[in-house]
């Protein structure tokens, strides 16, 4: 939590008026900018966080690249900066929340304002694939609703764990798995197929009410994501159409190579099917990567990059030195039951 002086004022030009997110290392909270005279959102990192060099490194080079987005479909940072011990970021202030709420209806026939939403995701998608990049933590709360309905995509390589190293999955990853694909989850190499996966969990569930896999432990949950395939969406909500279920399905196939080539070929997947009718079909994107970033180096050699940490996979919290030979022995005994098929967690 902030100071009480920062409570009141940031950097003597944003007032936080109300605290509207919490996560593990963040709070975000609805605040003033005193200057523009205009409602932002600021996103405060947790003060450990200014003691992790990587952190640090890795902060300042992505909200640099996050100030340069343009586009309608991607969430802008404003500004970004260090204060009261703790760095935070501006953007702008997404009155209509996010898509959970859209989400979580799951009967009828899905509507059209939905279908919206989801090829303006792919729009954004594409616009950050397109840059050599790939957002790697897309889910539900990531997808902000402007007051005109407009859907962005958010927090486009401004993920980060407390004290993170080479690790690829943990106790910290494992509780947070929901939207991962099953080479996230393996710690493979990513690509926009690994996207799209999520953009495939989130329209089960706009589908469906729900996801396809719910289990009490998080390490049932990445053998199911691993080994099952998902019920058909009408399963649970017959009003869905064939067409529809099918492209839902196409997303979650459990190879990458197998789904979507990427977020364009989703969209007009999406816009042939009946839930679509009457809306505007998504034209091409044309953009060109910037030649001058890293990103645009990456997109040009045809290489994708995490944005969440571009150097490596990996989101840890680290645990005290006494404990860290039993996690990384557990770590390994639980990723070898899940690669071997071992019903027995305590191999």
């Amino acid at each position: 939590m902030p100071s009480a002086s920062a409570l009141i004022a940031l950097q003597e030009r944003y007032l936080l008026n109300k605290l509207i997110g919490q996560g593990d290392n963040a709070n975000v909270y609805r605040a003033m900018d005193m200057e523009q005279r205009q409602v932002v959102a600021v996103k405060r990192y947790d003060q450990r966080l200014r003691r992790d060099v990587r952190f640090v490194a890795h902060f300042r080079r992505e909200a640099r690249l996050a100030c340069t987005f343009d586009h309608p479909h991607v969430h802008r940072t404003l500004s970004y900066g260090y204060a009261d011990d703790a760095y935070y970021t501006v953007s702008p202030y997404a009155r209509g929340g996010n898509i959970g709420p859209l989400l979580a209806v799951g009967r009828g026939p899905v509507p059209a304002e939905t279908m919206r939403v989801f090829a303006e995701i792919c729009a954004g998608l594409a616009y950050i694939h397109q840059r050599g990049l790939l957002h790697r933590n897309l889910k539900p709360a990531n997808v902000l609703l402007h007051a005109d309905g407009r859907a962005v995509v958010a927090d486009v390589g401004l993920t980060h764990q407390v004290g993170s190293s080479d690790l690829t999955m943990t106790v910290a990853t494992l509780g947070a798995i929901t939207y991962f694909s099953p080479e996230h989850i393996l710690g493979q190499a990513l690509s926009p197929a690994s996207d799209i996966y999520a953009v495939g969990l989130m329209l089960y569930q706009a589908c469906a009410g729900r996801l396809p896999f719910i289990e009490d432990s998080p390490l049932a949950l990445a053998r199911r994501q691993l080994r099952d395939a998902p019920p058909p969406p009408r399963t649970f909500n017959p009003e869905v159409s064939p067409d529809l279920e099918q492209v839902v399905l196409h997303c979650l196939e459990k190879s990458p190579a197998a789904r979507y080539a990427g977020a364009y070929e989703l969209a007009q997947a999406l816009a042939l099917c009946p839930e679509s009718a009457g809306l505007p079909r998504w034209p091409a994107p044309v953009m060109e990567p910037p030649e001058d970033t890293d990103a645009g180096a990456a997109a040009a050699r045809g290489d994708y990059v995490a944005v969440a940490d571009r150097t490596e996979v990996s989101f840890v919290v680290a645990p005290s030195p006494a404990a860290h030979d039993g996690l990384m022995q557990s770590l390994q005994r639980n990723a070898l039951c899940l690669l071997i098929g071992s019903d027995d967690d305590t191999l």
